[in-house]
Formats: C-alpha cells, structure tokens, sequence
C-alpha cells in the first residue's frame, strides 16, 4: 500500500520549532509536504494575500528538503500546495462536524481543506507531536 501525501502547514510559519517536530513523526506514516508562512503569521483565519505576488521558496532543515515557504498567509500556503500539484484537489477523508467561529490559522486550514480531523491541527500545539 502507497504511504498516504500529507500536507503540512501552520500558522507559526517555517522556521517554528513545532513544524519540524511534526514533519519528523508524519515522516513515519507518509510523504511530507511542508507548505508554510516565511513568518510567524498568528491569528488572521482566513486571510489572504491581494496585493503582493506569492513566492515560494525551497526551505533545506537539517540538510534535507523540508518544504516551501510562501510569503504569504496560511490559507495561501494551501492554496498554491493545490494549485501546483502537490496535493490533489478534491481529495477528502472527513468533513469537520462541528460549527465555530475562530481566528486560529490551523483550524481554518483545516476546515478549508477538510483533509484531516479538526484534533490533529492541535496536536502541535499542546505538544503531543
């Protein structure tokens, strides 16, 4: 059976710590695309960029491809990871069953997106990853 494609992003931005903690365990279970903000981009939801071209950069961590960073918003991250082939539209395995109003960046991808459970967008944060 093929490893699952798994996008990974965030709201802490590339160069968090968190990220790469996450991209280290999801190695072990799927082929890891890393999709995030050049900086730390808290709290804008479902922000995204209008009036700057989106530029991605290649990103090497621990002398290895790590993944893009976008000068832009999370929402923007996942954005051009579909735009530009690195994850398939209209792939879904579950839609968010809960209604609620936030600005967290990771949730909002998440329900953006609807690719994975709402719990797994917090895992990072509460340190289980």
């Amino acid at each position: 059976m093929a490893k699952p494609l798994i996008l990974l992003t965030n709201d802490d931005g590339i160069y968090a710590q968190g990220i790469l903690a996450a991209w280290q365990e999801l190695r072990k279970i799927g082929d890891v695309e890393v999709v995030a903000p050049d900086a730390e981009r808290s709290a804008v939801g479902h922000a995204i960029t209008l009036l700057l071209p989106l530029r991605a950069k290649e990103v090497v961590r621990r002398n290895v491809r790590f993944g893009y960073a976008v000068n832009g918003m999370p929402a923007d991250c996942v954005k051009i990871a579909v735009k530009e082939g690195l994850l398939p539209e209209g792939a879904e395995f579950g839609r968010s069953l809960t209604i609620t109003y936030t600005t967290d960046g990771d949730e909002k991808r998440a329900e953006d997106i609807q690719l994975v459970p709402d719990w797994l967008t917090e895992l990072q944060q509460h340190g289980d990853l």
